[in-house]
């Protein structure tokens, strides 16, 4: 069980990695601390959310709502990139796309640090100097399609959102997108 593998130009958002936060199995009586010390540890999974176990703390699930789970095609220059980090990339016997350096999930340190290390190489900063954070991307991505027009509904399938409510929170207009004229516009 776990994620089906999509065409080469489609990325399956059915399934993602997350972290479970493990419990105490035994009541509470083997005398640890916390839930991940207990020898019979096991992991909270909410009632009707799938979950499948790949290493340790580190499960499959599926996304929060079905919005979520939608095909995203890529751009012909993605997977070209993604071919090229595949054979570049340490083996992942989980299928994982960015594994970390033994073929196991990455830690989001490791990833927040190669995000960093990303945006100093090609020069990029937030207005206020520091380096942008990872979620920031899904803001980006939904102002610039914003600003590009892209219809509304298209945004949404694409940010995989359930609603224009969700989707317009990431939106963020400035004056340049503003008309400079407003033409036939009432007066």
């Amino acid at each position: 069980m776990g994620p089906r593998r999509p065409p080469a130009d489609v990325i399956d958002t059915g399934w993602q990695a997350q972290e479970l936060v493990a419990e105490h199995g035994c009541d509470g009586t083997c005398g640890r601390k916390r839930g991940g010390w207990c020898p019979e540890k096991r992991f909270h999974i909410p009632e009707g959310y799938e979950a499948v176990q790949i290493h340790g703390r580190w499960h499959w699930t599926r996304p929060k709502t079905q919005a979520g789970e939608h095909p995203i095609s890529l751009l012909p220059w993605i997977v070209v990139a993604l071919r090229q980090w595949k054979g570049e990339a340490p083996v992942s016997p989980r299928g994982l796309v960015w594994p970390s350096a033994d073929g196991g999930v990455r830690e989001d340190a490791g990833a927040r640090d190669a995000f960093k290390a990303l945006q100093e190489t090609v020069g990029v900063r937030h207005p206020n100097e520091r380096a942008y954070h990872v979620h920031e991307g899904r803001h980006a991505t939904a102002t610039i399609l914003l600003a590009l027009g892209v219809d509304t509904q298209i945004i949404i399938a694409i940010m995989g959102h359930s609603s224009v409510l969700s989707t317009r929170k990431y939106q963020h207009a400035g004056l340049k997108m503003m008309p400079t004229t407003f033409e036939g516009v009432a007066q």
